[in-house]
């Protein structure tokens, strides 16, 4: 730990404990007394921090019936710069998302920083592993065009391809939210086309001018519209999936969070999960993902749609079978 750390970790005691004393300052440090000594010196020299001695308690504290104390500048924590630093690893090994360029000012200096503590960037480099999964190939430019849109309220004309009908239509849409979900971005944006709100992929959104002016819409019926059933093109909730896994994969399934308000309990061995949900399509892909130790249970047309899913499936491997 150098200098400036322990500056920063020494005025993080004193704002967050009551009155640490000199013993615990030196365990939080790992340092010795003369050290603490010259610390309380440097912030109280060059710093000006108010920072005072009470016998009674046996703890230092700052001073602040004058005016509050704080260190000058953006102070991160060993801790917190680490952490900050990962992120932008998650987001910079996935290139493909057209990102990286956005952020690589700000891992620079995170790596700066990371130098001046007595660490190789490069090496914290090599003990992260990240593995997009799924994440598709945006054009160079186009998220932060489309974020742009959104934070200045601005109308997006668009040519939009839509990947189910493998058609290009064009859209007039008024950004609400960017989502983040399954290492891909969406935009939620009320369509003047169909007048209400819509999910769009933002790798298919090729902006072709923009205009002032966006329609707001309000933030509850944004949240209910992406919150309320499963999956990112969900819509309001108008059913509950009653869903019995099985071993293995229920020992899987009760750590996973499938909805903000879902139900789960164990009838002996099996797994049962209830969620909401309204637009089937992608619940039916996460249930043929787990195979035969899942079992729809209700309701019936849900079911139905799995099971039509399965014989279509079957015939493929099976050629004419019947059923």
């Amino acid at each position: 730990m150098n200098k400036t750390e322990r500056i920063y970790r020494f005025h993080t005691l004193i704002k967050n404990l009551h009155y640490p004393s000199l013993k615990r300052i030196m365990e939080e440090l790992e340092c010795s007394e003369s050290t603490v000594n010259r610390l309380k010196q440097n912030l109280t020299d060059y710093y000006g921090a108010p920072l005072k001695y009470d016998p009674e308690k046996n703890g230092y504290y700052y001073d602040e019936s004058e005016k509050k104390f704080d260190l000058p500048g953006f102070w991160l924590s060993p801790d917190e710069i680490y952490a900050l630093f990962v992120c932008f690893q998650v987001i910079e090994k996935s290139e493909e998302i057209g990102i990286s360029s956005i952020i690589s000012p700000l891992t620079e200096k995170i790596e700066e920083i990371i130098s001046n503590s007595g660490h190789s960037p490069q090496n914290l480099k090599s003990l992260i592993k990240v593995m997009p999964l799924y994440s598709r190939i945006m054009k160079k430019g186009n998220f932060s065009k489309v974020c742009s849109a959104l934070i200045n309220f601005e109308i997006i004309e668009a040519e939009y391809f839509t990947r189910s009908c493998t058609r290009k239509s064009t859209r007039k849409l008024h950004p609400q939210r960017l989502v983040h979900y399954k290492d891909n971005w969406y935009l939620c944006a009320f369509c003047e086309k169909t007048q209400e709100l819509r999910i769009f992929s933002v790798e298919k959104i090729k902006i072709l001018k923009t205009e002032k002016n966006a329609k707001k819409l309000d933030s509850k019926e944004i949240d209910s519209f992406l919150e309320d059933g499963f999956g990112v093109f969900s819509g309001k909730a108008q059913h509950i999936a009653k869903l019995r896994f099985s071993e293995p994969n229920s020992n899987w399934v009760k750590d996973e969070i499938w909805h903000k308000n879902q139900k789960k309990y164990f009838e002996g061995k099996d797994l049962v999960l209830e969620i909401p949900f309204s637009n089937p399509t992608e619940l039916v892909m996460e249930i043929l993902r787990h195979g035969d130790c899942v079992v729809v249970e209700s309701p019936e047309f849900l079911k139905e749609l799995v099971i039509e899913k399965l014989k279509k499936n079957l015939k493929k491997y099976l050629g004419s079978v019947s059923f």
